[in-house]
């Protein structure tokens, strides 16, 4: 619902080093919700299709080595971000949070 997804991005975002979270559907990769200015506008769709892109290609592997196993999470770390990303159990939604590695 609305308000749990409001209130779980309310809650993740408290979090010192969260910089953004973002909650996108699946498979179409359209942002239901967002906060933070590293998703705002063009930003937040892109960084939406690629996530989608990087879940598919995981879960497509995860399928491959391990049959009947399934995706649950996904962590990249660059070198300025670390992003934390869980597909949800029934597929239709992906959740990201963006968070600073250094803080």
């Amino acid at each position: 619902s609305t308000s749990e997804a409001d209130t779980l991005i309310t809650r993740l975002s408290a979090h010192r080093a969260v910089r953004g979270v973002l909650i996108i559907s699946n498979p179409e990769h359209a942002i239901i919700r967002a906060s933070g200015p590293m998703f705002d506008g063009e930003e937040g769709r892109k960084y939406a299709r690629v996530i989608g892109r990087v879940v598919r290609v995981v879960r497509e592997g995860v399928q491959e080595v391990g049959e009947g196993d399934e995706l649950r999470f996904v962590r990249v770390r660059t070198r300025r971000h670390e992003l934390m990303i869980t597909p949800a159990v029934d597929e239709r939604y992906i959740l990201v949070v963006l968070q600073d590695p250094t803080t």
